[in-house]
């Protein structure tokens, strides 16, 4: 019976809980390599400024596809 009243709920759920697990991981496996990457090419007085980059990118990615994520228009 939950099932019936609450299957739309827990379908999203599903959804907002894989896509932050898939964020964690994704994070925990790139970061290190962009970090690296980061630290073999610049100066290592770029390496604090170019790191505060990736808050922002983050957001553009999230609204870059928020649309087909929610769904509907903001």
């Amino acid at each position: 019976m939950a099932n019936v009243a609450f299957g739309h709920l827990f379908a999203c759920s599903g959804i907002a809980n894989s896509t932050y697990y898939a964020g964690i991981d994704l994070g925990m496996s790139l970061g290190p390599i962009v970090g690296g990457l980061l630290y073999g090419n610049a100066p290592i007085q770029w390496f604090y400024p170019l790191s505060m980059l990736a808050m922002p990118a983050a957001w553009l990615l999230y609204a870059a596809t928020a649309n087909c994520v929610h769904g509907r228009t903001r």
